[in-house]
């Protein structure tokens, strides 16, 4: 049986470990972090890693 980390889709591996870290308290998420991962989820909008990494890397001060 596949895991969910060894899978090839990018969003799935990446939300995945995301919430790993979250849970565990290694690091916080922001609101738009999480926003993004569900409308990628929802089909919404579609997954792109320079996109999630712009608004992952921005200042705390800038984020709404």
């Amino acid at each position: 049986m596949k895991k969910i980390y060894d899978s090839d889709e990018e969003l799935i591996t990446d939300a995945f470990f995301t919430l790993k870290h979250y849970a565990s308290g290694e690091e916080e998420v922001s609101k738009d972090e999480w926003m993004y991962f569900l409308e990628c989820l929802a089909g919404k909008r579609e997954y792109n890693m320079e996109a999630k990494m712009s608004i992952t890397t921005k200042p705390p001060h800038r984020q709404a």
